[in-house]
């Protein structure tokens, strides 16, 4: 299945395990049925519907590089200026459509960055990190995820680097390492769509030193994992005369429990470095970039 339908899209995030999400006090149960959030699920699903629509399939969907599906742009990485022109028409038929962000495009921005960073490290490093990240996205493609990416940390202590914080949790971090992988705990906050993604995107929120090597970090989550992150929503504005303000946007802080990767899919690096990226699954990328040695695993 290359592409889902807005129905079949619906379904799969009702059918995943409950999310433990809290807006403005009150736990939510049923994501896809609560008010405040409807703007977000619908343009999601519209998204999904119109890449089948006869009218919008050449503008929204394209052909895959990787195993020659059709697949929607938002899960193909640009190739061309003819691709970069693509996309942006898209983005800006879908939003006369829609009224507002299609919350797939963070997903797709973080495959641009991943990819040639993945691709430079295994040049210069002698690593399979690519080919890793290349399998995540196939997966990605043949079963028509929506993803997102999550960049900004909480931060804590403004005036203190990651590795001098008090609560580590303030940048997502390598919490511990097993014989079985490595324990990923921390916060992001402020990340639109995250509640109807299927796979969430971890990547730095600023670039590292090689003492903060552990919060280098760079890893897929699915939404489904059994350590299920816990988020707390809000909206950006609150009207008088309403609970939740009339707005697609809102603001959404994630608080992943301690998470282990497996091995078999994770680098851990021993050596000084400037960026790590780590995988989350089978089918992800793992690895990283050294200032001058190799790294191990």
């Amino acid at each position: 299945m290359a592409i889902m339908t807005r129905e079949q899209f619906q379904a799969s995030i009702r059918a995943r395990k409950p999310m433990n999400v809290w807006f403005l006090g009150e736990k939510v149960d049923d994501l896809t049925a609560f008010p405040p959030l409807a703007a977000s699920f619908n343009a999601i699903s519209k998204v999904y519907e119109l890449h089948s629509h006869p009218d919008w399939v050449d503008l929204v969907t394209t052909k895959s590089a990787l195993n020659g599906e059709t697949v929607s742009i938002y899960n193909a990485p640009l190739a061309s200026p003819a691709d970069a022109n693509k996309k942006t028409r898209a983005a800006r038929a879908l939003a006369e459509v829609i009224g507002c962000c299609t919350h797939r495009c963070t997903g797709s921005e973080a495959f641009a960055g991943l990819g040639p960073c993945t691709y430079d490290m295994d040049h210069d490093l002698g690593t399979n990190y690519y080919k890793r990240f290349m399998n995540f996205l196939d997966y990605v493609q043949k079963n028509d995820l929506s993803c997102t990416v999550t960049v900004t940390d909480v931060k804590g202590l403004r005036t203190l680097p990651p590795h001098k914080q008090p609560n580590k949790d303030s940048y997502i971090h390598v919490d511990e390492i097993r014989d079985d992988g490595i324990v990923v705990s921390g916060y992001k906050c402020n990340q639109t769509g995250i509640l109807f993604a299927h796979e969430i995107i971890i990547v730095p929120t600023t670039n590292m030193k090689p003492e903060e090597k552990d919060f280098a970090l760079a890893c897929a989550i699915p939404s489904t994992l059994r350590a299920s992150p816990s988020y707390w929503a809000a909206p950006r504005r609150i009207s008088a005369s309403s609970k939740w303000a009339a707005t697609s946007r809102v603001s959404t802080w994630a608080s992943p429990t301690r998470t282990t990767r497996p091995w078999s899919t994770s680098t851990r690096c021993s050596s000084p470095m400037t960026a790590c990226l780590c995988a989350a699954r089978p089918s992800t990328w793992a690895g990283c970039s050294a200032t001058s040695q190799r790294c191990t695993a």
